[in-house]
């Protein structure tokens, strides 16, 4: 169950709450009508992804995007 802190107190108790944060616990603060942030442990994207990781595995077929001609029918712009 996630604990819920005010902000005041989470101030007090701020060094406590980000090592339990670390720690994989999530912590909600907040005021009186409801929660406003989750203090949370931060992890780094696993992978980075590099630009051009699928270039010459994919291919795209000719007239790909060439309109049917019953789709040009029904749009009123038969030539």
């Amino acid at each position: 169950m996630q604990e819920r802190y005010t902000i005041e107190d989470a101030r007090d108790r701020l060094v406590e709450l980000i090592e339990r944060a670390a720690a994989g616990e999530e912590i909600l603060l907040g005021t009186e009508p409801g929660p406003l942030v989750v203090l949370r442990r931060y992890d780094a994207p696993k992978e980075r992804r590099s630009l051009g990781a699928l270039k010459g595995r994919i291919q795209i077929a000719s007239g790909f995007d060439d309109p049917s001609p019953e789709l040009m029918k029904q749009l009123g712009l038969e030539k």
